[in-house]
């Protein structure tokens, strides 16, 4: 079975969507993938039989100088920028994108090299992972019709339903993105029209879609390859490692102030990208220790080690309805890890739903502190919250249970057809 990917970044270990994608293919043989993906990002050839990245870089050239012509490889490891549609490395913003769409959905050479490398290929199915941009979802119509086989789309956010401006981050519609939005949903209205099988990483999501396309996907949530060090230093921390955007800053600073009213001196120790926003609050925290950035085998190392490991989402108005669909990718391997979790969100993400009805975690409902007393000091407590994570990781995030879901998925699909 010959399987081509259509995403944004490629199959990798260096970043979420491309950890994301390389789990759920757990099953499947380098031999049996080929990828199209659209940054300048460097790959590792391990993971498929060939690669076919575009950048923006390189669109922008073959749009205005018509007899550009993409190129037919780029050296393992070598790594390219993205750059804006201005030609520029710039901030993500509705015009961008709508720029950003138009060249790339109107560049001839680009429609040409694609179809060309996916020919050459000769695939069973597409697998498109599914992101923010109009033009990568009119791609994964347009390989589908032309190759005349099944697509699959694999979906882990709502931003078919966001109508208001989430790259603003202010909750309103402005202009131009109203023009953004309207043309990415068209572009999905089409592709549902082609009923593709569709995967969702949650139930909540698989639900909102379910109501607007009557699809009737199927779930498989974020699988994690961590195994636990049995050789990690006991650095006994209380750890956050990941994502400092979308306003979890300011959460972890409410969660270290609920910390320190159980245990004085009770510190967050913080790995992560961090803006100079995001370090001149941490700066005027108390109890809250960045440490900058690691790579993700320095994050696991680190997770072995740790007394507890906090996740926490924005209680910001806009963030809440932003991330009500979120489920973080690293909330698998703290279920995998034999710490204690302790969970500071809000109660309409599809997290707080997933481990208040599950088990597996402390969390901590608006500003009580029992919680954080049981994560702290009741080791009872703590064994049996890491036994059911462990649980809860063989029943959904294990990557050769969901590995084998989503091949026999997809053979099955292909067989019915």
């Amino acid at each position: 079975m010959r399987l081509l990917l259509l995403s944004n970044n490629p199959v990798s270990l260096t970043n979420a969507n491309g950890r994301t994608l390389k789990n759920l293919l757990y099953f499947f043989k380098s031999e049996e993938l080929a990828q199209i993906y659209t940054t300048g990002e460097s790959y590792d050839s391990s993971f498929c039989s060939s690669f076919l990245g575009i950048s923006d870089g390189e669109v922008i050239k073959s749009f205005f100088k018509r007899s550009a012509v993409i190129s037919d490889k780029k050296k393992v490891g070598e790594a390219e920028e993205t750059s804006s549609p201005s030609g520029k490395k710039g901030k993500k913003t509705a015009l961008t994108m709508l720029l950003r769409d138009i060249v790339w959905s109107n560049c001839r050479s680009v429609k040409k090299k694609i179809l060309s490398f996916a020919k050459e290929f000769s695939p069973d199915a597409i697998l498109f992972q599914m992101g923010d941009a109009a033009f990568t979802v009119k791609y994964a119509s347009f390989l589908a019709k032309n190759l005349n086989i099944p697509l699959f789309v694999y979906n882990t956010e709502d931003y078919y339903f966001k109508d208001y401006d989430f790259m603003k981050k202010n909750g309103k519609k402005t202009f131009f993105y109203r023009i953004f939005h309207r043309k990415f949903c068209k572009a999905v209205d089409d592709m549902m029209k082609l009923k593709p099988k569709t995967v969702y990483n949650c139930e909540g999501l698989k639900d909102l879609y379910n109501k607007k396309f009557s699809d009737n996907g199927i779930v498989i949530y974020n699988s994690s390859s961590f195994k636990p060090k049995k050789d990690a230093i006991k650095n006994g921390l209380i750890l956050y490692a990941g994502n400092l955007g979308v306003g979890r800053h300011k959460s972890l600073i409410k969660l270290s102030k609920l910390l320190k009213k159980v245990e004085s001196d009770a510190v967050i120790t913080v790995y992560g990208n961090a803006s100079k926003e995001v370090l001149d609050d941490f700066a005027a925290a108390d109890n809250i220790d960045y440490r900058g950035f690691v790579d993700y085998d320095t994050v696991c190392s680190l997770l072995s080690g740790a007394k507890l490991l906090v996740h926490v989402e924005s209680f910001d108005e806009y963030f809440v309805k932003d991330s009500r669909y979120a489920f973080s990718t690293k909330l698998s391997d703290y279920c995998a890890a034999g710490v204690p979790m302790l969970l500071y969100l809000n109660d309409t993400c599809e997290a707080y739903s997933f481990f208040t009805k599950n088990g597996g975690a402390f969390v901590v409902k608006g500003e009580e502190t029992d919680s954080v007393y049981h994560a702290l000091f009741d080791e009872e407590k703590r064994l049996a919250t890491v036994k059911r994570a462990k649980e809860l990781f063989e029943i959904y995030n294990d990557p050769e249970k969901n590995g084998r879901q989503f091949r026999n998925y997809v053979e099955t699909e292909l067989n019915n057809g």
